[in-house]
């Protein structure tokens, strides 16, 4: 049974995303300019680091940031691999202009509104009941922002969008990133920004996330 007693993990700062991605550039954009109001703050849950906690540390330490780069862009649960058969999740928060880790478990409890977790894929499903852990929807004015603003049908419990997703469509409303892209999907999102066209004139311009 994976452990989900998350006291442990260190609260710290650290850039998530790879720099070369769309979402990473449209992350990076959206923190740094401060461009979108508070209502459009969001909680990303759905980054998994593939990166053991002290080699984390370590490189954050050093200042070697572009090599925090996640694998998996979909994951419902980020997780920390502390030993062989230790996983302690936790989720990544976006309060601009920084990135902040946070342990799980504290924020099931007292959840403030901001948080949603999708159902998570096969292989976790096997390793543990995530089931229990789903927290509730976005915030009600995420709804009515991207059906009255973009037109895009979010369904009433809004599973069908991903944290990824409102990165992008929050660029959309700020005109970071191309209003014709619509409906982005993480795998999009994940591609190397060089080879698609909902970059304008951000892709290359490398705005690092401050670390405290």
């Amino acid at each position: 049974m994976i452990d989900v007693n998350c006291t442990t993990v260190p609260e710290m700062t650290v850039i998530l995303f790879s720099g070369d991605t769309t979402f990473g550039c449209c992350t990076k954009f959206f923190q740094s300019l401060n461009c979108i109001s508070n209502k459009f703050e969001i909680t990303h849950c759905g980054v998994v680091i593939h990166q053991s906690a002290k080699q984390l540390i370590d490189k954050i330490n050093s200042g070697k940031f572009k090599n925090l780069q996640p694998q998996n862009y979909q994951s419902v649960i980020a997780d920390l691999q502390f030993d062989d058969d230790v996983l302690r999740p936790f989720v990544v928060e976006a309060h601009m202009p920084f990135v902040h880790i946070r342990p799980l478990a504290p924020q099931l409890t007292s959840y403030d509104g901001r948080m949603y977790m999708r159902v998570p894929q096969v292989n976790y499903k096997q390793m543990c009941d995530w089931e229990s852990m789903i927290g509730v929807p976005y915030e009600r004015n995420w709804f009515d922002m991207l059906w009255s603003t973009l037109k895009i049908d979010t369904k009433p419990d809004a599973k069908d969008l991903y944290c990824s997703e409102l990165v992008a469509l929050a660029c959309i409303e700020a005109g970071l990133i191309s209003s014709s892209t619509f409906n982005v999907v993480p795998e999009y999102l994940a591609t190397p920004a060089k080879k698609n066209d909902i970059l304008r004139d951000s892709y290359g311009k490398e705005i690092p996330l401050k670390i405290k």
